[in-house]
């Protein structure tokens, strides 16, 4: 949240989000028919505490960016090892020339290992790349975000969300936008949500640019249910 003492450039951006979060909503809203997206009679809060409860007992989440889908064709996935519902471990995996893979475990550092390289390197914390939602119950965020109430469709509900947290923009591009170093991090969120079992379906990320909105760099992650957590990689040798 902007606070008091925040500088004039960073409140700019925080008011600048928050008029782009609204005009995301009005825009999603009239797409929809209304009888079948209709403001959900649940708080966001209540929902995200219902999708929580349904990872409880599930070893292994992935999300995976569905082909065409994406401003970039580069697969892409993030696969999240759980216990109890938080994230105990996280590896991100993107293939190609300029692909990359990097992993984490709770109570450690992110590693980083670009392709064709012979040994892992420790990112610092502030490296952009950092899987910092690692240790957090899923699906919250270390960041606080900004969510607009749930949406009711057919199927389940819809919860578009201002998420800060850096390392997504590894979902719809390779490099850091330039916007990062001037405190412009916003990723605009929709989280889809299955009405039975209140498990995700997807996440559809948006990264804000001063291009006009429908040429935003964007990626729609499919998300599936691991019914083995899967042997993520060990960071070793290291650099």
């Amino acid at each position: 949240m902007t606070t008091p003492s925040s500088s004039p450039r960073r409140l700019r951006t925080a008011q600048a989000a928050a008029v782009t979060l609204a005009v995301l909503a009005a825009g999603s809203t009239s797409a929809a028919a209304a009888s079948a997206y209709q403001p959900a009679a649940i708080s966001t809060k209540a929902l995200l505490a219902k999708v929580h409860r349904a990872y409880l007992h599930l070893p292994a989440v992935e999300l995976s960016v569905i082909p065409g889908r994406s401003s970039i064709r580069t697969p892409r996935k993030f696969v999240l090892i759980l216990r109890s519902g938080v994230v105990v471990a996280e590896e991100f995996s993107r293939s190609g020339p300029h692909g990359t893979t990097l992993v984490a475990r709770r109570g450690h550092p992110t590693y980083a290992r670009p392709a064709g390289a012979k040994c892992w390197h420790r990112l610092p914390l502030s490296d952009p790349q950092t899987l910092a939602d690692v240790g957090i119950p899923f699906p919250y965020t270390r960041e606080r975000i900004k969510a607009l109430q749930p949406r009711r469709t057919p199927s389940g509900w819809k919860v578009l969300t201002d998420n800060r947290a850096e390392f997504w923009f590894i979902a719809v591009q390779r490099r850091p936008p330039a916007e990062s170093s001037k405190g412009y991090r916003n990723r605009f969120i929709t989280y889809t949500i299955d009405v039975k079992s209140h498990r995700l379906t997807s996440y559809y990320v948006q990264q804000p640019s001063r291009r006009p909105a429908r040429k935003w760099l964007h990626a729609t992650l499919r998300v599936t249910v691991l019914t083995t957590a899967p042997q993520l990689p060990t960071p070793a040798p290291r650099c």
